[in-house]
C-alpha cells in the first residue's frame, strides 16, 4: 500500500531542507546575541564554528534543525568568509555526533525552546486528534500543528514524525467511531440510516472502496 502523504512534494522539500535565504538575509548568520558570540569563542575547530552558526541561523528562521549534509553550500561559504576561517579546514561531513547534538541542545536552551520529545509528541497527538474529530483537512492540520509548536516554543520535528502522528490520529478516530456505532446503534437504527443515506460519489473510485468510514449524502429516496 502506498504511503499516505499530507503535503505536496514541493511542500515536503521546503519542510525537510534549510530555508533558502536571500543574500541580504544571510547577515542573520553573523548577527549574534551576546551569548552566541561568547559560545562561538569556545569552539575549537572551524568546522564546529561554521556548523554552530548554521544551526543557530536556520533555527532562528524556521524553528527546526537540519542534518549537516543538507546545509546549503552558499551559506557555508558566507559564514567562512564572515568569520575569516580557512575553508580547507571546514568539512561538514565531520560535523556530526555528540558535538552536533550538543549545539542543538544549547541553542534550544538559550532561545527558550524545548526539544520535540515524548511530552511534545503527546501534546501534538492530542491536538491532531481534536482537529481530526472536527473533520479538518490533513494539510490544514499540518499547518495548525506547526503554528501550535511555534506558539509553545517547541522545536519542529521532521515531516516524517508529524506524518506518523497524523496517521495514528486518523486510525484512532476511526476505531473510536466504529466502537461507538457498534455500542449504541441498533439494527433498526442501521436500517433507517441506510434508507436515508447513499454513499458519496467519490467512493465509487477503486482506491477508496476499502475505506471503512465514508462520507454519505442525505437523500429522501435511494431509488
Amino acid at each position: 500500500m502506498a504511503r499516505k502523504e499530507y503535503l505536496t512534494p514541493e511542500e515536503r522539500n521546503r519542510f525537510e531542507n534549510p530555508p533558502q535565504l536571500l543574500s541580504e538575509q544571510k547577515g542573520l548568520f553573523l548577527q549574534l546575541p551576546e551569548w552566541a558570540s561568547s559560545y562561538l569563542k569556545t569552539l575549537q575547530t572551524p568546522t564546529n564554528q561554521v556548523g554552530f552558526l548554521l544551526q543557530l541561523g536556520y533555527f532562528r528562521v524556521v524553528s527546526r534543525f537540519f542534518l549537516s549534509n543538507r546545509f546549503i553550500q552558499s551559506d557555508i561559504n558566507y559564514i567562512i568568509t564572515g568569520i575569516m576561517v580557512d575553508p580547507n579546514q571546514v568539512n561538514m561531513i565531520d560535523y556530526v555526533g555528540g558535538t552536533f547534538r550538543r549545539h542543538q541542545e544549547d541553542i534550544l536552551g538559550q532561545l527558550g525552546y524545548t526539544g520535540f520529545d515524548k511530552k511534545a509528541s503527546v501534546m501534538v497527538s492530542l491536538e491532531m486528534k481534536r482537529m481530526v474529530s472536527l473533520r479538518t483537512e490533513p494539510a490544514l492540520i499540518m499547518e495548525a500543528v506547526i503554528t501550535f509548536l511555534e506558539e509553545h516554543r517547541i522545536e519542529l520535528p521532521g515531516y516524517a514524525a508529524l506524518r506518523v502522528l497524523l496517521e495514528k490520529s486518523f486510525r484512532l478516530f476511526e476505531q473510536e467511531l466504529e466502537e461507538i456505532l457498534a455500542k449504541y446503534l441498533q439494527l433498526k437504527d442501521k436500517d433507517l440510516l441506510d434508507s436515508l443515506l447513499v454513499q458519496h460519489d467519490s467512493y465509487q473510485q477503486e482506491e477508496k472502496n476499502q475505506i471503512k468510514i465514508k462520507r454519505y449524502q442525505l437523500t429522501f429516496s435511494k431509488g
